[in-house]
Parts: structure tokens; sequence; C-alpha cells
């Protein structure tokens, strides 16, 4: 549908405000700290083209965009009972009346019949207006859901990407250890057919590597499991295992630029993120709805024209006349409700009650906001001294390997010392990517939770942005 006239302009002008609230520079202004570089898909080019792909046929957007087309169409009917109502009725009939006691007269009426009527609501104290203001609100609403619905979207498809990476290589370090323990199990069936060991201690290590091959099988369903409801997630119809890589680089230190972004999140108060301005809008809804409480037990004015033509036939014992009567009215009335039984005493209370509601919910969502903005911060000092000892630890562990090595080629040790060494190896590369991937988690969810993210600089704002009237 196209928009012409002050409706195109305020759509344009509602765009622009939509687009300066999504962006990273709109949020927080020049001050905002630059966190390009710094997230998963910076690193991770599949996940790159995995949220590319996400932004549009994730059904949790499709779902968002589908609740700002209803919310518009309802801008509709709350605009009606402005604008005028015009009604026709159109029929061709014939009826005939006869009185009782007077068999000389009788009347019939045939023809053509129509009524045309026009009616506009003239002066009803605002609350007409407020009511399309309401409307208005609940599209700004439903567009600002839309945007935080990739936000979301993206922070839980960059957190659980990195833990599929994490749970992929623990689950191939659980597989490395298989061999070992199916080698120390062999060895010792042979050592009990010699009679060297004990039969409950060969049980007991059957029933170790049985229950190891049953938790790695356990592992391996719950890691296709979540791989395919990340894919359901991201709109993909399958995330095949090659799509999730084996290694996670080492992230850059943001600890710098943590402290700027908590920093700014304070000085702005959650004020420019997306659940402060829903709460605002929402507490402004609530002003309206007390305004038009306000007025229902006013008189309303209304304004009605109107035009019909009846055709009726009279006949009597000496003649028969036809007549056309064409009839046009014009009135002004009013309507009084006087005595509601009290329900507009509750509209307003309820008003005035949502209003509190969510002026509590700012207050709360402010302060939780800056606690988990600090929360994450210090958490990110503590991932980045954890990671830090993993990849020493990974070090020590190839360095050992290496050396394991060359005293195996030398024959100065067995290969199940060399197989031990590759399987601490394993472990430790495991380690190092599970602690880099809560280390860029977290980090990701501090960008997002302070409105940063640069995924909502490819949110477009393509829907009619109603104002206030």
């Amino acid at each position: 549908m196209f928009l012409s006239g002050p409706r195109l302009w305020r759509s344009i002008g509602w765009a622009l405000v939509i687009w300066a609230s999504v962006s990273p520079h709109g949020v927080h202004g020049a001050e905002a700290p630059l966190v390009a570089g710094t997230l998963p898909e910076d690193y991770l080019p599949e996940l790159k083209a995995i949220l590319a792909t996400a932004r549009q046929r994730s059904p949790q957007v499709i779902a968002s965009e589908i609740e700002i087309a209803l919310s518009e169409a309802r801008v509709y009917a709350a605009d009606a009972p402005r604008l005028p109502k015009l009604a026709a009725n159109l029929n061709f009939a014939t009826s005939q009346t006869a009185v009782s006691g007077d068999n000389s007269t009788q009347n019939r009426d045939q023809g053509f019949f129509y009524l045309v009527t026009l009616n506009q609501a003239i002066f009803q104290w605002g609350a007409l207006k407020n009511q399309s203001a309401i409307a208005d609100i609940n599209v700004q609403i439903a567009q600002k859901n839309h945007a935080e619905a990739h936000r979301l979207l993206a922070l839980n498809l960059r957190q659980q990407y990195l833990a599929l990476i994490a749970r992929k290589l623990a689950i191939t370090q659980a597989r490395n250890s298989l061999p070992q323990a199916e080698a120390a199990q062999a060895l010792e069936r042979e050592q009990l057919s010699r009679g060297l060991v004990p039969r409950t201690q060969v049980e007991a290590r059957e029933l170790g590597l049985r229950e190891a091959r049953l938790q790695v099988a356990r592992v391996e369903e719950d890691f296709a499991s979540d791989r395919r409801r990340f894919a359901r997630m991201a709109g993909l119809g399958d995330l095949p295992d090659s799509a999730i890589p084996m290694a996670i680089p080492k992230p850059a230190d943001v600890a710098a630029t943590a402290t700027a972004v908590v920093a700014t999140l304070s000085r702005d108060g959650g004020r420019s993120l997306f659940e402060s301005e829903i709460i605002a809008l929402r507490t402004r809804e609530a002003d309206l709805r007390y305004e038009i409480a306000k007025v229902r037990l006013r008189p309303k004015i209304f304004a009605s024209l109107g035009s019909s033509l009846d055709n009726a036939t009279t006949a009597t014992t000496n003649n028969v006349t036809q007549q056309a009567v064409t009839r046009q009215t014009a009135s002004l009335n009013a309507q009084w409700d006087i005595f509601d039984g009290l329900a507009t005493r509750g509209a307003k209370k309820e008003a005035l009650t949502t209003r509190r509601q969510q002026e509590n919910r700012m207050a709360s969502f402010t302060v939780e906001t800056l606690e988990r903005a600090n929360q994450l911060a210090r958490q990110l000092a503590i991932d980045a001294e954890a990671m830090e000892i993993d990849e020493i630890q990974q070090r020590m562990a190839g360095d050992g390997l290496r050396q394991l090595q060359q005293e195996f080629e030398l024959g100065r040790v067995a290969r199940s010392a060399v197989t031990g060494a590759e399987n601490r190896v394993s472990s430790s590369e495991a380690a190092s990517a599970g602690a880099r991937a809560a280390y860029l988690s977290r980090w990701a969810e501090l960008v997002s939770l302070a409105g940063l993210d640069p995924v909502l600089n490819n949110v477009a704002v393509s829907h009619h942005a109603p104002s206030s009237r």
C-alpha cells in the first residue's frame, strides 16, 4: 500500500528514529566503544554466514515481523471511529396495508427504496485521538520487539555455536581416550589368562570401559540434538558436522573495551536499550488509557446526514394516488452515559496501577541491567585468567608429547606412554577451546546487553511507522 502526504513524511521520520535507535552509534552517540572485530563471528567465518541467513529465515524473526503486520492492521481499526461512516440501504419491495373497518382504503408501497446516511463523530474529549495514539504505540513496540528479537537471536546463536565447538572437541577427546582403555582391557585379559591379576580387577576394568562408551554415545546424541536445534533456530535446513570447526582462535584482550562499555552503559542508565524504550511506551499507553477513562461519562457529540426515497400507492373506491417521498435530514446529537456501574472508576484505577507497574519495572530493569553488566565485566577478567592457564597447560602438554615421541623413537618408553601424552594434549585442547568459548560468549553477552551489537545495523525498518496524531 502506498503512502502519501503527511502520513508518508511521518513514516520516513519514524524510520529514521528507529534506525538511530538500533544503530550502536545511535544508542550511545559518538562515545560508543568500538567493538568491531572482537565478536565470535569475527574469528569464525562460518558463524558470520549463519547469522546472515538467520536474519532472513529464523522463525523468531519471522514471528516478530508478523506481529508488526498485525499491529499495523489494528491501526486502521483504531482510526476508524474518527472518520465518517457512510452507509446505504437499497431495495425494491412491495408492501400492502389495509385498515380494519375501512375496506375502502388500501395502501400499497411498491417500487425502489433507498436510505443513505453519513455519520461523523464531532467531539469526544480526545478519546478517539488517544485510541489512535495507543494503536501507534503498539506498532512502535512491535518494531522494537522485532529489533530485540534480532539482538537475542544473534546472541543465542553465538553462544550456542561456541558451545557446539567446545562440545565437539570434548567428544573427540573422549573418543580418543577409548583406544587406550581398550588396550588396557586387552592387556588385563591376557594377564588374567596367565593368572597374574584377579578376575574382579578385569571385570571392574570392563565395566569402566562400558561406562566410558556409554558416556561417549550419550554426549554424541546430545551433540546431534543440539546441532539440530541450532539449525532450526537459525532457519537452516541442516547444520552438518563439517560446519562446526575443531578450533577457536585465541580472542583479543577486551578488558579495556569492556570497562568502557560498562561506563557508557552506566552513564546512559540503560534508557536507550530496547527494553527501556518498550517500558516507556507502555507507560505512555497507560497514561492515554487513563485519559480515555476520564471522559467516559462525559457527553459525546455526533453529526448525521441522511437522504431517503419511498414510493407509496394509496387506493380508495374513488381513485388511486401514487407518491414518491424523498427526505433529507441533518442532525447534531449528543450521547451521554451518566452512570455505568463504576466501570469508569475501575478503568481509571487500572490505568494508574499499570503506570505504577511500568515505573517499577523500569527501576528494576535499570538496576538489574547495570548489575549484570558489571558482573559480566568481572567474569571476563576471571575467564581471561582461566584461558591463559589453559593455554599454558596446552603448551606444556604439547612439549611433553614431543619429548615422549623422541624417547619412543629411541626405544626408551613404551607406546602406551606416547598414547597417554596424546590424550593429555587432546584433553588440554578441549579445555582451552572451552575457556575461549566461555570468554567470547561472555563478551558477546556484554556487547549485546549494552545495545552495541553490530548485527542491529542490518535490521531494516521497512514497515509503516505511525505517529501520534
